[in-house]
């Protein structure tokens, strides 16, 4: 990662961490509310311009071809779903939960390879839809994994009769189970299109990918996602199940993101 870009990076983690910890403030002292707003925003923008200069000095190619850039475009992406939602419908507590993990994954950004792959298809239109829808239902699912673990947390004090201090900023269990389901229908939609161009685009640029790792997980992630809805809408799941379904579809895609791309995939660089 160039100088320039890997300050912006580390500057952005150093306000993820401060906004992570002035969100943990919120959980005690209400007046926390819009200073944590403030810093997560000020995050943000550094985030932004990380990733603006990173596409900014190499602006022939797409800019999420190694790990190292596809992190910092996922995390961003995570990033800029939370900042709406604190924006539109503001859930403090879920950037306490969801704002360690950006951090997390930042720190793994700085850390992850830098091997890019040489395709001419790689800079074509398809590849570009391929990622940014995928990218953008990564984001949807991000902050329905979150509702799902504030859901499991809120009805275990409910059912213990026993009340922490999450209890009195966590939304109610309607609400949490609501937005779980808002967010995925939302982003699998987004996913759908995503794989759509994703298999337009492999058939340019490869000349045998089905049987690729990348894509069977890609699949299996659909195919986990679209078992929630279907649960969902036809079967009447909702609660528990939902939440659970919902964090078991996330961690498949963060499967998909590090241990099939680093372990698994032999085509796939991101």
């Amino acid at each position: 990662m160039a100088v320039g870009s890997l300050g912006l990076v580390i500057l952005a983690l150093i306000l993820y961490a401060v906004a992570a910890l002035s969100h943990g403030a919120y959980l005690y002292a209400e007046e926390w509310s819009r200073p944590s707003s403030f810093l997560l925003r000020l995050a943000f923008l550094a985030h932004t311009a990380a990733l603006v200069l990173s596409i900014w000095r190499n602006p022939s190619h797409v800019p999420f071809l190694s790990m190292e850039d596809a992190a910092l475009f996922f995390t961003w992406v995570v990033a800029l779903n939370y900042t709406l939602l604190d924006l539109l419908h503001p859930v403090k507590i879920a950037g306490v939960f969801l704002i360690p993990v950006l951090v997390v994954f930042l720190l793994g950004t700085a850390a992850a390879p830098r091997a890019t792959m040489d395709v001419p298809a790689l800079s074509g239109t398809r590849l570009v839809f391929h990622i940014l829808f995928a990218y953008a239902s990564y984001g949807l699912f991000a902050l329905s994994f979150i509702s799902g673990v504030m859901y499991l947390l809120q009805e275990k004090q409910l059912r213990d009769k026993a009340f922490f201090v999450f209890f009195y900023r966590l939304p109610p269990l309607d609400v949490l189970d609501r937005f779980g389901l808002r967010f995925i229908e939302a982003g699998y939609p987004l996913l759908t299109i995503g794989l759509v161009a994703g298999v337009f685009w492999a058939q340019a640029a490869w000349t045998s990918w089905l049987f690729e790792w990348k894509v069977i997980w890609s699949v299996f992630t659909w195919v986990v996602y679209g078992l929630y809805l279907l649960a969902r809408l036809a079967l009447r799941w909702n609660g528990r199940r939902a939440a659970y379904l919902s964090i078991a579809g996330f961690i498949a895609v963060m499967a998909n993101f590090y241990v099939i791309n680093l372990f698994a995939s032999r085509l796939h660089g991101f």
